[in-house]
């Protein structure tokens, strides 16, 4: 499908975030994992991160709401997207940039699926 050059614009932004994103995440993990080996390796990190800490019922709830916290934001962007675009059209878009993205970042993302925890 030939789209029109501000829809083709869209898709290339789409393209360029995600990504983007992908490769931002595996930069932080690789320094994530040079600082902690520079800090004292596997040791270090034991010492940091204790189960104890999170044992606690208000622990383990914060974490819980935080994590569902984040992902009903990114749903419901991408589901106004989608009820603004149009479900056809947010999906061709999705469809089409994914298409375009390096196999790994496909391989995360998925190459149908426009939300990142499962299907709409």
């Amino acid at each position: 499908m030939v789209r029109p050059p501000l829809e083709r614009l869209g898709v290339e932004i789409t393209k360029t975030l995600i990504t983007y994103n992908f490769y931002w995440s595996v930069i932080q993990i690789a320094i994530a994992l040079y600082a902690a080996r520079a800090m004292g390796g596997v040791s270090w990190v034991r010492e940091q991160l204790s189960l104890d800490d999170v044992k606690e019922v208000k622990s383990l709830a914060l974490i819980a709401g935080l994590a569902l916290a984040t992902t009903a934001i990114l749903w419901s962007f991408q589901l106004a997207s989608a009820l603004l675009y149009g479900y056809e059209y947010y999906f061709d878009i999705w469809r089409e940039a994914m298409r375009e993205v390096p196999p790994l970042v496909q391989a995360l993302h998925g190459r149908h699926r426009p939300v990142h925890c499962g299907h709409m």
